[in-house]
């Protein structure tokens, strides 16, 4: 059975989003890390609301339960589970990641969003 491949138009990927990773800066006053955001990149993206996308977004819910968004960009090295996204004061947990028929060339981002205020 063939395979379909994914077709992204550029024209879609019309969200400027920036892509951080969680290092570790210090230790605090009992030896626990202290992490911040690191930005990794600030690719063009497409941001679709899982509920809005049909079929993908089945798929989507099989890869994580609550996944609210599907970020769609084109393949960077270094993302995991470990990152988050940021767009428009808003921030997206990375919860699965779809590498396109393995292919490195289209990655989708299966994410929830953080709520205001949660760290």
């Amino acid at each position: 059975m063939p395979v379909t491949p994914i077709f992204v138009r550029a024209g879609s990927l019309r969200h400027k989003i920036t892509v951080q990773s969680k290092t570790v800066t210090s230790t605090g006053d009992r030896g626990q890390p202290v992490y911040s955001w690191t930005t990794l990149a600030t690719p063009n993206a497409s941001i679709e609301s899982a509920t809005s996308v049909g079929k993908k977004a089945e798929v989507a819910r099989q890869m994580v339960a609550t996944a609210s968004h599907m970020i769609t960009m084109r393949y960077l090295a270094g993302i995991d589970e470990k990152c988050r996204v940021q767009w428009n004061g808003r921030t997206f947990n990375i919860g699965g990641i779809w590498n396109h028929e393995e292919r490195n060339i289209w990655l989708t981002l299966i994410c929830t969003e953080q709520k205001t205020g949660i760290v």
